[in-house]
């Protein structure tokens, strides 16, 4: 799995990422809701690159937020845990803890407005 989500966070962050090849692959694989949902969050995408940074956060949390209903892995993929890509979050329209995080923060670091990183603290 974890091989799966580096591929996907090179497609989403490395140049020239194909939007339009994503509603492509919604249509195909989740019907036209799914291919809707793409178009926005496409849409959405480009509309962030001349926004300011708070309003690209608010923007990308009520996006996923509105799109996304939260289910749990077993219900919504038959296993205990899985991780999905943005495609399949948004085409799907379901997701779980991880899933939300996943899509928001592909989203963000398309734009070039999010990094992370951790602290360790010691007692």
């Amino acid at each position: 799995m974890m091989v799966l989500c580096v591929y996907v966070a090179l497609a989403v962050l490395g140049r020239g990422f194909n939007f339009d090849g994503q509603v492509q692959l919604a249509a195909k694989r989740y019907g036209a809701h799914g291919q809707q949902t793409m178009v926005q969050w496409r849409n959405l995408m480009r509309s962030l690159e001349t926004s300011q940074s708070a309003n690209q956060v608010e923007d990308v949390n009520a996006f996923i937020n509105s799109h996304v209903t939260f289910t749990e892995d077993s219900v919504g993929w038959g296993q205990s845990d899985y991780w999905a890509t943005p495609l399949e979050t948004l085409g799907r329209g379901i997701g779980d803890c991880e899933d939300y995080a996943i899509a928001k923060y592909f989203s963000l670091r398309a734009c070039h407005k999010f990094c992370v990183g951790y602290v360790t603290v010691t007692c």
